[in-house]
């Protein structure tokens, strides 16, 4: 899902990326299991999704995220 983005330099440069989409992986998965309804593969895109446009704030994130989704608490 991440091909040809250079993310892993985030983890020296700015790991608050890093530590928001664990965030978005984990609240996805929070709220799926409430809702019985585990999708692991969607919770994995929409984490992806974040760390490339993070990356490339060109790339559109399709659904947008919710502010639940990319909450840090």
């Amino acid at each position: 899902m991440l091909g040809g983005v250079d993310y892993l330099s985030l983890y020296g440069e700015d790991p608050s990326a890093i530590e928001r989409a664990f965030a978005i992986l984990l609240m996805l998965l929070s709220w799926m299991k409430k809702m019985k309804s585990l999708n692991a593969k969607y919770t994995e895109k929409r984490a992806a999704d974040y760390i490339r446009s993070f990356c490339a704030p060109s790339f559109l994130v399709n659904p947008p995220f919710e502010d639940w989704e990319i909450a840090l608490y």
